[in-house]
């Protein structure tokens, strides 16, 4: 497998990504773009290829790599002083979301290409190892790569911030296929499934940001995320008999969701909070629950007597 060339390993499509990501820096330079992946990116090719397109990438480590102290990379940062500790939200065993602490350390490396002749890479490497994991849960210990400048634990957390966000893609992905079913379309030609899917991914990206604003800006009001009418519908089925009564309240966020869940199958329960598919099947129903109150309120009414 080691004689194969990039091109025909799975790994290459990390090499598509970056230079995907290279096209992007051209066509909208005031974006700070960042190629984010995981440990199957881990290739001495994506890092010369980040080098030559000039692009910024953060990967996960998977090999050990010799530096040029004649050490290996994790090796010379477990003699680094933890700079500090950070939080960052995972999903735990159970699947839930659980908060980790975890310890940073940092350095910057120069990483020996496998064929000597050919020139080191410099690049910073992070270690954010969790402390004291809840028991029964094997502890985070990320190792990370970036050709971005680190020089502080802010720039540290930055980096590891910026790793998080593989998991959100991850949901986005999983509402494309699983909530969307984008792979089970048949339209017969890619320009129509092009079309398609431009609908599928705002549907998706709007589901996604929804469920995570829901968690990180409860308080936030609902009208920023959903139309006059939906608030109004909502507010229908919060206060049924009572709605006349409470109809110049505001609905913050939080209240939207926990009535929306409960329409897609959730059960309120210590510690559980709807996700993404409870909130998608919710969303479906809101919205034939919509056209409901449409047709009824379109409706002339006859005296029937």
């Amino acid at each position: 497998r080691k004689q194969k060339p990039i091109e025909e390993k799975e790994s290459y499509k990390w090499l598509r990504s970056l230079q995907a990501t290279a096209r992007a820096v051209k066509e909208a330079s005031g974006v700070d773009w960042v190629s984010v992946g995981d440990r199957e990116a881990d290739t001495y090719e994506l890092f010369e290829l980040a080098s030559h397109e000039e692009v910024s990438f953060l990967v996960r480590s998977f090999h050990n790599r010799r530096v040029c102290e004649d050490a290996k990379v994790w090796e010379v940062v477990d003699r680094e002083a933890p700079v500090g500790r950070m939080r960052v939200f995972v999903k735990g065993k159970d699947k839930r979301e659980r908060e980790a602490e975890l310890e940073i350390r940092f350095r910057e490396v120069r990483i020996r290409h496998p064929k000597k002749e050919k020139e080191e890479v410099r690049l910073w490497a992070i270690r954010a190892k969790e402390v004291s994991p809840p028991k029964g849960e094997e502890g985070l210990d990320w190792k990370l790569l970036t050709n971005r400048e680190v020089r502080d634990f802010e720039q540290a957390c930055e980096k590891v911030q910026w790793y998080t966000v593989r998991f959100r893609i991850e949901v986005f992905h999983k509402i494309l296929k699983s909530g969307r079913r984008s792979e089970d379309r048949r339209l017969g030609s890619l320009d129509r499934l092009e079309r398609c899917l431009t609908i599928d991914m705002i549907t998706a990206w709007r589901l996604m940001y929804l469920t995570m604003l829901g968690r990180e800006t409860p308080e936030v009001a609902s009208d920023l995320l959903f139309s006059e009418q939906e608030v109004e519908v909502l507010k229908l089925i919060k206060y049924r008999g009572e709605y006349a009564a409470n109809k110049g309240k505001s609905l913050s966020l939080r209240e939207a969701i926990l009535i929306i869940a409960p329409l897609g199958g959730f059960v309120k329960g210590k510690g559980r909070e709807p996700g993404v598919e409870v909130m998608w099947r919710g969303i479906r129903r809101l919205a034939d629950i919509l056209i409901g109150v449409s047709l009824t309120t379109s409706i002339p009414q006859f005296d029937s007597g």
